[in-house]
């Protein structure tokens, strides 16, 4: 134990980087998670410490960038001001190491009562956020486990390999062993909505369904989900059309140029849902008529398959390149997009929308810092997730009542 003595022990007299540090922390409304994890008194010896600076002190790690226990009791020994944020009483010894490691594993039996403070959170910035949660970009990334993934047994038996962006959104793919982190996000606020931690090998294709469920448990009435060509399937278009949400998914890509022109005239249709002329050529959507259908005419451009004098190399009183064509777009949710025409530029200002993940990720791991960590176990890394987002959603919730009580002293700020 280090014994050390605060020299500040009042919030007005400290730094204003760490009043700022004091008000998010309020902001998250520790108390339940106290509780929680405050033993009963013993009746002999020394009465247990008390877990209220404790707790105050692991939830400021990911708001401070502290990687690891150790990294926080130094800087509590050594800075004054965050002893003074978490609470620390003056002249007291501050807990071991091993104190707060067990504080933390205790926490890990609790973190439904952590979630319950990120919903209260959530709940708070969703008054104060017009369309909250009517657009929602899902996505993954990947989190580290620390610990060798090459060694026999693994080391970490939750943990497994898995493809994806484990460094942020501009890195490119990689080769992970860890954890994957899934996560919806409001397209148009950048909040966080849920998220799930699974193993890395899991497919994000198979995950999403399950994830989705679990999502609209939690009482979002989505009416659009984003998603990148990784959650393309039919099953998940579908089920999402059937709940009347529109899909938003980017079609796999074919992999080659001969894929891409067996896909063009696949079924007489392309990529994005748009018929084909007899000739091969996309057709130009018109309309959308009373009964939800598309609409589409000949290329205005004409036929590139017409003969120089103007005829069409077909039978006379034939032409497969005129007219006009409806398509019902729920007769093939994967291809015709469903509610949102795929294509259409709606559907493109929407897609364009899934980049709000990405910069969560980019919070998540670059302010955050949530793979420089020291963890093993998919308990551990939940835990870890949890804390990053609730102080990711203190932030935003904190922005939001500064920019309120500047409006109007009596709305999100009173």
């Amino acid at each position: 134990m280090t014994k050390f003595a605060t020299h500040a022990n009042s919030r007005g007299s400290v730094h204003p980087d760490y009043r700022e540090l004091w008000e998010s922390l309020d902001h998250m409304n520790l108390e339940p998670v106290v509780e929680a994890l405050t033993p009963q008194p013993h009746r002999v010896g020394r009465p247990p410490l008390p877990r209220k600076p404790i707790v105050r002190g692991l939830f400021l790690m990911p708001e401070e960038g502290i990687t690891s226990v150790s990294e926080l009791v130094r800087r509590l020994g050594n800075e004054s001001n965050l002893r003074a944020a978490c609470g620390f009483s003056e002249y007291v010894r501050l807990p071991s190491v091993a104190t707060f490691h067990r504080v933390r594993r205790d926490m890990e039996v609790v973190r439904e009562v952590v979630e319950s403070r990120i919903t209260e959170v959530m709940e708070q910035i969703g008054e104060g956020s017009p369309g909250f949660g009517e657009e929602v970009a899902v996505d993954a990334t990947t989190i580290r486990s620390n610990s060798n993934g090459n060694r026999k047994p693994k080391s970490d038996p939750d943990a497994d390999w898995g493809i994806g962006n484990s460094s942020g959104a501009k890195s490119g793919k990689s080769w992970t062993f860890g954890f994957k982190f899934l996560a919806a996000t409001d397209a148009n606020h950048n909040i966080p909505l849920h998220f799930e931690v699974v193993a890395a090998n899991e497919s994000e294709k198979s995950t999403f369904i399950p994830f989705m469920e679990k999502f609209l448990a939690r009482g979002f009435e989505p009416k659009t989900v984003i998603a990148d060509r990784g959650y393309d399937s039919e099953d998940n278009n579908e089920w999402l059309q059937e709940r009347g949400i529109a899909p938003v998914i980017h079609k796999t890509t074919p992999k080659s140029k001969k894929h891409t022109r067996d896909e063009l005239h696949k079924d007489g249709f392309a990529p994005d849902g748009s018929p084909l002329c007899g000739c091969g050529i996309k057709r130009e959507f018109l309309r959308t008529d009373d009964r939800g259908f598309h609409v589409y005419g000949p290329n205005p451009e004409g036929c590139p398959a017409r003969l120089p004098n103007g005829q069409i190399p077909f039978p006379a009183g034939y032409d497969p390149c005129g007219g006009e064509v409806a398509i019902d777009p729920k007769r093939d949710v994967r291809l015709f997009g469903g509610d949102i025409r795929r294509g259409s530029p709606e559907w493109n200002a929407a897609y364009r929308k899934r980049w709000s993940v990405e910069r969560v990720f980019s919070r998540l791991k670059g302010r955050g810092r949530i793979n420089d960590h020291h963890l093993r176990g998919l308990n551990s890394v939940k835990l870890l997730a949890q804390l990053h987002m609730l102080s990711l959603l203190t932030r935003k919730l904190i922005k939001l009542k500064e920019k309120a009580r500047a409006r109007a002293p009596d709305s999100l700020a009173a």
